[in-house]
């Protein structure tokens, strides 16, 4: 319930919005909700936490520079990017009727960091051109194993270069290194 009370107080192109999105970050209610959707908690309160998150970072560049900074301890106790591990969730291979919730969730958060921020496009673009499991997904299209999977890394895909000019010509001119291929065409091939 508080989650979708800090989703309401922060509408998208509200002129109010930044200055909402300032106290609550300066208040660190941003990183708690971050920290909340990583760790251990039921996947619809995570799926809460992260689509809070993503609102509260939304064209709020201290709040997206705090999810770049973000470091999370994983079940493996390898330190890992707060960017990263929502990726992983967004494209993780299991899919069941409980986490699909937490799918879009992460799948969101990606894009809010994304939208209007072409030096965090810049930088996951090049993270995923580095053999990542968005470009696994992408590439591995396959509907009846893990549907959402798909559809999850062609949205955060898609606004990799989103109003992005360098990112397009950087996904234009990316070659898929097992099969010597341009990327774009690969994916095309893959979907079809």
């Amino acid at each position: 319930m508080m989650c979708d009370l800090f989703r309401v107080l922060v509408p998208p192109s509200a002129s109010n919005t930044p200055a909402t999105q300032g106290v609550i970050n300066s208040g660190g209610v941003t990183a708690l909700l971050l920290d909340l959707g990583l760790h251990d908690a039921p996947p619809p309160v995570k799926a809460d936490a992260l689509y809070a998150t993503a609102d509260l970072i939304r064209d709020y560049t201290p709040g997206g520079d705090l999810f770049a900074s973000k470091v999370i301890d994983t079940e493996s106790g390898m330190p890992q990017n707060a960017i990263q591990r929502v990726m992983d969730i967004a494209m993780g291979s299991a899919v069941t009727w409980v986490d699909w919730r937490l799918r879009f969730a992460a799948s969101y958060c990606v894009q809010c960091y994304l939208c209007d921020n072409p030096e965090a496009q810049n930088y996951v673009l090049r993270t995923t051109l580095a053999n990542s499991p968005l470009l696994k997904a992408l590439l591995g299209w396959d509907h009846s194993m893990a549907p959402l999977r798909s559809w999850s890394a062609s949205l955060i895909f898609i606004h990799l270069f989103l109003d992005n000019d360098g990112c397009k010509e950087l996904v234009g001119a990316a070659q898929v290194r097992e099969t010597s291929g341009k990327l774009l065409d690969m994916i095309s091939l893959a979907i079809l």
